[in-house]
């Protein structure tokens, strides 16, 4: 609460702003945390889903709401844009075209602090490629099962995507990652670098993981 409290004093001493009830939020590690979402610490609330400039911090790492969130945001730009009936005229190419200029940005702006993981990565290629095939107009024939559309609609929007959004989201976390690592004296470097590998591979074993390389550490 004293922490809490010293932000929100600096706050209006140094920019003059003041905190709305609606934004008095906090969260915390899951790890040793006895609050739960919802929980009232004097005048603000626990979250365990946190929302920050357009991102969305789990207290406990995952990336499953702000993927769920920023999906939605690139579905809505894509009916707006490629998906709309005003588009309907365009060739495939530049409707192939439209949606990298129209929704790629949403997912890009978000993922480079994304961890890639494997089951997001194929998650993001298939939403990739219903949409390309939504905007070309597939429709589903009497004759088809629905595996047998599915499998003809990415089958025909593939030659169409020059870079699928699981590179993109790879490219982009590699420079991110590059760039704190020449600002290492930056907050971003410190906290990427907190803990080191050794400590990751501790703890998926502790949690459980198969694997030592990949898995939950929390």
């Amino acid at each position: 609460q004293g922490i809490m409290s010293d932000a929100e004093q600096y706050l209006l001493r140094k920019w003059h702003l003041t905190l709305k009830p609606s934004s008095k939020m906090v969260t915390s590690a899951a790890v040793g945390s006895s609050y739960t979402a919802g929980e009232k610490i004097g005048d603000y609330t626990y979250q365990q889903d946190f929302p920050v400039l357009s991102h969305t911090i789990n207290n406990a790492g995952s990336i499953a709401k702000s993927f769920e969130s920023t999906t939605q945001k690139m579905w809505k730009a894509f009916w707006g844009n490629a998906g709309s009936k005003a588009a309907k005229t365009l060739g495939r190419p530049r409707l192939s075209g439209l949606i990298s200029r129209s929704v790629q940005p949403l997912f890009e702006f978000q993922c480079a602090r994304w961890p890639a993981q494997i089951t997001y990565l194929n998650k993001l290629d298939i939403l990739q490629r219903k949409m390309v095939s939504s905007a070309f107009g597939l429709r589903r024939s009497p004759a088809e099962t629905t595996e047998q559309y599915h499998r003809r609609c990415s089958r025909i929007a593939a030659p169409r995507i020059e870079c699928p959004w699981s590179r993109v989201w790879c490219k982009r976390m590699k420079t991110w990652t590059d760039h704190i690592g020449r600002h290492a004296d930056l907050w971003p470097a410190r906290v990427s670098s907190f803990q080191k590998s050794e400590w990751l591979q501790t703890r998926r074993i502790q949690c459980g993981s198969l694997s030592f390389l990949a898995g939950a550490t929390h």
